[in-house]
């Protein structure tokens, strides 16, 4: 079992086969995934998802486990209370700079953080996502920015963003019809020429489509 980082009170670590109890816990609460497909998962997507974190065939999602009860002596691997991802994802990119009308997708990198809610409003989410900034940037060593996005009411998570130094980047309106944002609002001046496009997560049956109407995404530059 790897250890990736260690904030003040917690250690990212692998998946091991005690966790999946937790997992399957966040992954039916409604309140969890409300933010996230919205849906609750059915138990096969649940061991399939949990399969492929153990396999380590999963994009970068690691175990969030406290320290206080971490023993890697006696192969006690610590309570989950949540996990992380820095997850790949495409923009598509225009070149304005050529007059060129044609546009090529690229890949950007969104970071991702998930709190059992027995562990909300107690600053983990926010303690994780901030270390969780420079293991992107390492794992990424090309991109020289990292991405964050949630529905737009997902205010918790906006605050996490605002506290570890995360810049809005825009707002904008989900098209159901052709699974694109139209942008409505943005504060980079490199927006113009990166569209965000496609908003799609995997998930271990294939994909899903956040199906909200409203997202917004924040973004942080390498130093």
């Amino acid at each position: 079992m790897s250890v990736y980082f260690q904030t003040e009170r917690c250690i990212i670590r692998d998946w091991v086969y005690d966790d999946f109890n937790v997992v399957k816990r966040m992954l039916t609460d409604v309140d969890v995934v409300r933010f996230m497909s919205g849906e609750i998962w059915e138990d096969e997507q649940i061991q399939l998802y949990f399969q492929y974190n153990l396999d380590k065939k999963q994009f970068h999602h690691y175990v969030i486990s406290l320290k206080e009860n971490f023993n890697d002596t006696d192969q006690f691997k610590g309570h989950m209370i949540g996990y992380v991802g820095v997850n790949p994802f495409l923009f598509e990119k225009k070149d304005n700079d050529n007059n060129d009308t044609d546009s090529k997708m690229v890949i950007e990198s969104e970071l991702e953080w998930v709190i059992d809610k027995s562990y909300w409003k107690q600053g983990y989410a926010s303690e994780v996502a901030s270390s969780l900034i420079e293991f992107g940037f390492q794992l990424y060593p090309n991109i020289n920015r990292l991405f964050a996005f949630t529905k737009l009411e997902n205010i918790g998570s906006v605050k996490v963003m605002e506290k570890i130094n995360m810049k809005l980047f825009c707002k904008g309106t989900y098209n159901k019809e052709n699974n694109n944002i139209n942008n409505n609002n943005n504060n980079d001046n490199d927006f113009e020429s990166t569209i965000p496009k496609n908003i799609i997560k995997t998930d271990q049956k294939g994909v899903y489509i956040i199906q909200e109407e409203k997202v917004i995404f924040y973004v942080i530059y390498r130093e």
